[in-house]
């Protein structure tokens, strides 16, 4: 029996979800500056061992956010993303459809020079139950591919930002099953 409304849990959990990061620096930087005053009031190492987790804190937040911000919010191409567990959907007029990330075997990321909004760019979702997904990276709910493909080992970041500040056309291997071996397929332009 459920005593929060479904509505308002999906609003708690959007909240909550999306802030992770924030509510940990939060606690971070809130125990960091406990230690320190525990320390100054004691006088023990306390404040050395405060000031570092604190900087240390700051420093993997700033990271964190330095990629959030530099991934692809969304909501001026078709379709929309949704996440459910271990699926990613894709659900657009054009066509779409669902990947589970455990039968994933290689992501990449493409751009191309032709298409309403060039340059494009795509996620192409490689997987063994079917074709190959092409899914836009600013389709609406773009934003929550980040924390759902951050559970994949080995995962290159930074070969996607390059891939999204890109102008010319090109493809980039984000990441690839181990053991997966060598894919060659055709990819029809969305655009």
């Amino acid at each position: 029996m459920a005593f929060i409304r479904p509505e308002l849990r999906a609003l708690f959990h959007r909240f909550f979800s999306n802030w992770t990061e924030v509510y940990a620096v939060i606690f971070g930087l809130w125990f960091g500056l406990w230690l320190l005053w525990e320390g100054i009031r004691f006088g023990a190492i306390t404040p050395i061992l405060a000031g570092l987790a604190a900087l240390a804190v700051t420093g993997l937040a700033f990271y964190a956010f330095r990629q959030r911000a530099r991934f692809p919010r969304g909501g001026t191409a078709p379709g929309v993303i949704e996440v459910t567990e271990h699926r990613i959907g894709y659900l657009s007029a054009e066509g779409g459809g669902f990947v589970d990330l455990d039968a994933l075997t290689r992501l990449e990321v493409i751009t191309t020079d032709d298409g309403p909004f060039a340059p494009d760019v795509f996620w192409v979702f490689i997987h063994d139950a079917g074709p190959p997904l092409l899914v836009p990276t600013e389709a609406e709910g773009s934003d929550i591919l980040f924390d759902a493909l951050a559970s994949l080992p080995g995962i290159s970041w930074e070969t996607a930002l390059t891939a999204f500040s890109s102008t010319e056309p090109a493809r980039f291997l984000v990441w690839e099953k181990h053991g997966a071996g060598p894919v060659s397929l055709t990819l029809k332009d969305p655009g």
